[in-house]
């Protein structure tokens, strides 16, 4: 989800809200220090623990947004935190709130993360809760019990499965929202937002090739075959274009029989063989199709979004002057641009 707040402007919105949330939960082991009474050592040990945990946490938020990894380390800490302090609290009231804190890492870890984690997490909760249910039991007997625990379970069962469901529906939605319905490759905005997290998860990307794809004498094809005909050797061609770059690519539909992709390359690697490939597996598979491309290079390095917007537009640019270049050779080639 990361790459959603980011791509609509929600990254330092939502980090003050998770810092908030960090330092709401420094407060709940914080409060046993302000006992009348002498707690054991091994609750001061946990909570003290714990309120360390949400203080730094806390700054952590409100400075940076976390790699994948640092992120479930993070949560991993604040569930066993929870665990610690609802099971070394004292008495059975004050745990028993506290046990409520796990639909609070359940939701971030079915938000942010995967189911696996998200049951691990209710797993814990449950028994956590559980042990909780024994000592109410002993003091005010079982129905009343049972009812604590039940809520607990309402608590940190439901929530993290609401998250997640609202997740996996937002997902699909911005899934649907950058695909083509017709080949079920990037739209133009899905491609920006592909290479923009292509970009981001390969830092060491030594050289970004985009390359524009334009079926050769596609009218006639309509012309003589139909529509029908067309829309088949389209999807061919998406098909195609998915098998010769299944990794660190994205590949789009940029309009009727026009199609861009963009990949991570090595230093060194052959950038006229990249549009040879398209073109010969095109005539080779589509039907008697072929196709003009046009190939662009450039090294990136680390870009912000928007400097990446303006070094694909130019790539673009360079990518169809490129193609129309091929075009005027006769087709069925490939042109680098210069």
């Amino acid at each position: 989800m990361t790459w959603f707040l980011r791509d609509h402007g929600m990254v330092r919105s939502t980090q003050n809200i998770m810092a908030f949330v960090a330092f709401s939960s420094a407060l709940v082991p914080s409060s046993i220090f302000l006992s009348f009474g002498a707690p054991a050592l091994a609750t001061v040990l946990v909570c003290a623990a714990s309120a360390s945990v949400g203080l730094g946490m806390t700054f952590f938020w409100l400075t940076r947004w976390p790699t994948r990894r640092q992120s479930i380390v993070a949560v991993s800490a604040g569930v066993l935190c929870v665990a610690g302090w609802s099971v070394a609290g004292p008495g059975t009231v004050v745990p028993a709130l506290s046990c409520t804190a796990f639909a609070i890492t359940g939701a971030y870890l079915a938000f942010f993360h995967s189911v696996k984690l998200m049951t691990a997490n209710v797993v814990l909760a449950v028994a956590t809760g559980a042990v909780l249910t024994v000592r109410i039991a002993d003091d005010v007997g079982w129905p009343v019990a049972l009812s604590a625990f039940w809520t607990l379970w309402l608590l940190n069962t439901a929530v993290p499965i609401a998250v997640r469901s609202m997740a996996w529906a937002l997902t699909h939605y911005v899934e649907r929202a950058n695909t083509d319905p017709l080949t079920g490759l990037l739209n133009r905005r899905g491609f920006l937002d592909e290479v923009c997290r292509l970009l981001d998860d390969n830092a060491g990307c030594a050289v970004l090739i985009t390359a524009m794809v334009d079926l050769d004498d596609f009218k006639r094809v309509n012309d003589v075959s139909g529509h029908a005909a067309g829309d088949h050797i389209l999807g061919v061609v998406s098909a195609v274009l998915h098998t010769l770059f299944p990794r660190r690519s994205a590949i789009c539909r940029s309009g009727g029989e026009e199609f861009l992709i963009a990949l991570c390359a090595e230093e060194g690697e052959s950038i006229a063989d990249v549009g040879d490939e398209i073109c010969a597996a095109i005539k080779r598979r589509a039907l008697g199709v072929t196709a003009s491309v046009g190939v662009a290079t450039a090294r990136p390095g680390r870009l912000s979004k928007p400097d990446i917007e303006r070094l694909l537009a130019g790539q673009i640019a360079a990518a169809d002057a490129a193609m129309y270049a091929a075009k005027r050779l006769g087709g069925d080639r490939a042109s680098v641009a210069s």
